[in-house]
C-alpha cells in the first residue's frame, strides 16, 4: 500500500505531509512521491494503535512514537489494517497495547526492585568505610545517578503517552484543519480524477522549500504551575540589601537570560505600526505610551527570575520585520542594552535593575533611557521605567505589582505624556491600573488613557470623546501555566540552536546552564550555572592583572546612554567573539 499521510514531527514543524510506502512489513517515507527518503519503520517490532480521533494513527517502536493522520477515517482504518496485516503475513503476533503497557510495567518493577536491592546492601556499608573508600564513595553516586535515570525514564513514558492523548483530544477544528489548508489548491471541475489527485499532492510538496519560521507550542518539559519556590533560606539574611551579588539556585530561575526577557519589549510591536501611521502627533504619542504599558502584560504570571546575563552575552532575533540586538555591556553594575530596527522606527535604549529585599516583598527598581525614533516623521521619545514589587515571597499567593508615574516625552515636536501605573493597596481589590494624559506642545490634554496593563488599554479622544483600542493582550498559548506562563512571543526566544542557523558564539541560545534548566536537568543547569560563573570571574581577574578594561563588542558609550556601533548583522568571523560559555 502506498499513498500520502500527515506525520507528526514536533511542536515546532507540526503535522509535515509524506509520502508511505507499506512493503515487506516495513514502511517507508519520502518528502514526496519517487522524492527524498525520510526514513523507515520496521513494523517487526511495532506495535499499531488506531487514535481516539478516527482520522488518526500511533505506532509505538518501542524506541519512539510515530504519529500519522490520514484525510480520512476511512482512508485511516485502511492503513491501520493494511500494517497489522503485514505483521500478521511475517509470522509477527501483534501485541495489543494493554499487552505492551503490561510488559513495560514488568520491566520497571524489575528495575525499582534492583534498584532498592543495591540500596538495602549500601545501607550495611558502615559510612566511614564509604568515606574512606573513593572507588565506593563512587559507586553511591553513581547508584543514585541510575536512580535518576529511571525516574526520568519513567516520567518520558508518561509524558509521551500524555501527549498522545493530548494530540487525540484537541478537536479537529484547530488541529485536523491544516489538511485542508495545505491542499487549498483551487481544483477545475473539468480536471479528471487522477489530475485532482496529482494537483493536491504537488501542493504538499510545498512544505520543503517553503523557510517557515520555526515555532513551538511549549517548551520540552513540562513544570508544576502550583509548585512553590521557598526563596526565604535564600534571601533570609539579605533584608535590605543589594541582591545581585547573592548566588541564587537556578530552580529560582525561569529558561531564559535577561537579555530574552529585553527582548520581550518589541511583544506588542504592532502597536508602533499604528503610532506610524498615525497623522495627528499626539495619537502618535498615545500609542507610544500604549506600547511602553504593554510591556508589562507578559509579566502578570511570571515571578521566577531570568538567567543574569554573561559580560558579553549577546541575544539576537528577528521577527515580524524587526532586526533586534540585545548585548550585556556591564558586569558590575549588571547593565543591559538593546537596538532594534524597522524600515518604519528605531527602538534602544539600555537599563539596569536595582533590586533588593524589603523584608515582605522584593523590590526592583530599574534605571535607564527608553528610545523610541519613528523615522518617517522624525518624532523621538525617551521615557524611563516606574518601579517593580513582587509581594509574597514567603507566605501566600504571589503577585507583581507595578507602579509609578512615568513621562514620555517627544524631543522633536514637546508633546508629552504622564501615565501612572496605580500601585496596588492592602484594601484595593483593583490591580493592574494604568492611566494617561496625552497633552500638545502647548500643554493642552488631547488624549486619555485607562486600563489595566495586564489586559487592555483604552485611549480617549478629549475632543470628540471617542474611544479605541490601544492595548488588547494576546491569548496565551494552551496550558501556558506548565510552561513557565510563557506568552507566545517569549516560547519561541530560547528555541534550540540548530533551529536558528548563523549564530554567533556568545548568543544566549547557547548557554548551557539555561538549556539544560529548560530540557529538566536541574542539576546539570546547577553544575553549568557555577562553572560560567566561575569562568567569568577568572576572565575578569585576568583582565585586572593585565590592566585591561572590558570594551563591549556592539555597544558604546554615548551621553550617558548605550547606543548600539554598527556591524552586527554585516559579521562575522566566528573567532572573532569571546569564549563566554
Amino acid at each position: 500500500m502506498e499513498g500520502c499521510l500527515s506525520k507528526w514531527t514536533n511542536y515546532i514543524y507540526g503535522w509535515q505531509k509524506r509520502h508511505f510506502v507499506l512493503e515487506n512489513n516495513s514502511l517507508e517515507y519520502f518528502n514526496k512521491k519517487g522524492g527524498v527518503h525520510k526514513g523507515t519503520i520496521h513494523l517487526n517490532t511495532a506495535i499499531v494503535y488506531p487514535g481516539k480521533n478516527s482520522k488518526r494513527i500511533m505506532i509505538s517502536t518501542g524506541c519512539a512514537r510515530i504519529y500519522l493522520k490520514a484525510s480520512s477515517a476511512v482512508l485511516a482504518k485502511q492503513w491501520v489494517d493494511a500494517m497489522i496485516l503485514s505483521q500478521v503475513s511475517s509470522g509477527q503476533k501483534p501485541q495489543t497495547a494493554q499487552e505492551r503497557h503490561e510488559t513495560i510495567q514488568l520491566h520497571l518493577n524489575s528495575l525499582w526492585g534492583l534498584q532498592n536491592s543495591m540500596e538495602e546492601k549500601l545501607s550495611e556499608v558502615p559510612k566511614k568505610l564509604r568515606d574512606s573508600n573513593p572507588a565506593l564513595s563512587e559507586f553511591v553516586n553513581i547508584s543514585q545517578s541510575f536512580k535518576r535515570l529511571a525516574l526520568d525514564v519513567l516520567n518520558e513514558i508518561v509524558e509521551e503517552h500524555n501527549q498522545f492523548n493530548e494530540l487525540q483530544d484537541i478537536e479537529s477544528s484547530s488541529i485536523a484543519s491544516d489538511y485542508n489548508k495545505e491542499n487549498s489548491t483551487p481544483v477545475s471541475p473539468h480536471q479528471s480524477a487522477h489530475e485532482r489527485e496529482e494537483s493536491i499532492y504537488e501542493d504538499a510538496v510545498s512544505h520543503e522549500d517553503l523557510q517557515e519560521e520555526p515555532y513551538r507550542t511549549h517548551l520540552p518539559v513540562p513544570r508544576d504551575p502550583n509548585k512553590k519556590i521557598n526563596i526565604w533560606k535564600v534571601i533570609k539574611d539579605s533584608v535590605g540589601k543589594e541582591l545581585s551579588k547573592i548566588a541564587v539556585p537556578v530552580y529560582f530561575n525561569e529558561p531564559l537570560s535577561f537579555l530574552q526577557r529585553l527582548a520581550e519589549e518589541l511583544t506588542y510591536n504592532s502597536i508602533i505600526h499604528n503610532a506610524c501611521r498615525s497623522q495627528d502627533p499626539c495619537l502618535r504619542l498615545a500609542y507610544v505610551a500604549c506600547f511602553a504599558v504593554s510591556a508589562y502584560s507578559p509579566t502578570k504570571h511570571r515571578f521566577m527570575k531570568p538567567f543574569n546575563p554573561l559580560l558579553g552575552e549577546t541575544f539576537e532575533l528577528q521577527k515580524d520585520g524587526f532586526k533586534l540586538l540585545t548585548e550585556q555591556v556591564s558586569h558590575h553594575p549588571p547593565v543591559s542594552a538593546i537596538h532594534c530596527s524597522h524600515e518604519l522606527y528605531s527602538f534602544f535604549g539600555s537599563t539596569e535593575i536595582k533590586n533588593s529585599f524589603k523584608g515582605t516583598h522584593l523590590r526592583l527598581h530599574p534605571s535607564g533611557l527608553y528610545n523610541l525614533q519613528i523615522h518617517s516623521t522624525n518624532d523621538h521619545y525617551v521615557w524611563e521605567k516606574p518601579y517593580t514589587n513582587v509581594h509574597n515571597l514567603i507566605i501566600g499567593k504571589m503577585y507583581v505589582d507595578h507602579y509609578g508615574t512615568f513621562t514620555i516625552k517627544n524631543l522633536k515636536g514637546q508633546e508629552y505624556a504622564e501615565v501612572t501605573m496605580k500601585k496596588k493597596g492592602w484594601f484595593n481589590k483593583e490591580e493592574h491600573c494604568v492611566t494617561g494624559k496625552v497633552f500638545n506642545s502647548e500643554g493642552q490634554l488631547r488624549y486619555s488613557l485607562d486600563g489595566k496593563w495586564s489586559s487592555q488599554v483604552k485611549i480617549k479622544n478629549e475632543i470628540t470623546s471617542e474611544e479605541f483600542e490601544g492595548f488588547s493582550e494576546y491569548p496565551y498559548p494552551l496550558k501556558f501555566e506548565q510552561n513557565y506562563f510563557f506568552s507566545e512571543f517569549a516560547m519561541q526566544l530560547n528555541l534550540p540552536p540548530e533551529l536558528v542557523p548563523g549564530l554567533v558564539p556568545t548568543d544566549s541560545r547557547l548557554r548551557p546552564d539555561q538549556r539544560a534548566l529548560e530540557n529538566g536537568n536541574v542539576d546539570l543547569a546547577n553544575t553549568e550555572k557555577q562553572r560560567l560563573e566561575d569562568k567569568q570571574r577568572k576572565a575578569r581577574k585576568r583582565r585586572e592583572e593585565q590592566g585591561v578594561e572590558y570594551t563591549p563588542q556592539w555597544f558604546e558609550l554615548q551621553e550617558g546612554q548605550w547606543v548600539y556601533k554598527g556591524g552586527y548583522w554585516e559579521k562575522q568571523n566566528q573567532e572573532d567573539f569571546p569564549d563566554i560559555f
